[in-house]
Order: structure tokens, then C-alpha cells, then sequence
């Protein structure tokens, strides 16, 4: 199987929110993994708001990550 990555548009917004509601599923049902922290950082039940906030500086991620370690 040949997998290519795409950059998220409004035009997969229904393919994000199938596999996204099937990942939580799991997560809930399995306790997995929350990786990548970036596609569960936001809610997607606001698409656009979603869309425009995916992409993260690298500096802002490690601080909230550092910060969500620091309570575990």
C-alpha cells in the first residue's frame, strides 16, 4: 500500500473527521496513545478554527508539552 501525505483543506474535512472520531474511539476504549499531540491539540467540531490552528510553532509545542509533563 503506497500512502501519500497531503496538506488538511476544507476538501478532506470529512475524511479528518471519520479517522479523528475513530482515533478517539480508541484512545477512549484502549488507552492509546494521544500521538501526534498536533491533530488532538484543538477541537475539529469548528473546522475552519481547526484548519487554521493545525500548524504549531515547534517552540510553543515543547512548552505546552513540557507543561502537561510537568502535571503528570
Amino acid at each position: 500500500m503506497a500512502l501519500k501525505l497531503i496538506k488538511l483543506t476544507k476538501q478532506y474535512q470529512n475524511q479528518l473527521i471519520e479517522m479523528l472520531d475513530e482515533w478517539k474511539r480508541d484512545q477512549e476504549e484502549n488507552h492509546t496513545d494521544t500521538s501526534p499531540y498536533a491533530i488532538f491539540r484543538n477541537s475539529y467540531e469548528n473546522f475552519d478554527y481547526y484548519l487554521d490552528n493545525l500548524e504549531c510553532d515547534k517552540r510553543e509545542l515543547t512548552r505546552q508539552l513540557n507543561y502537561r509533563a510537568s502535571w503528570s
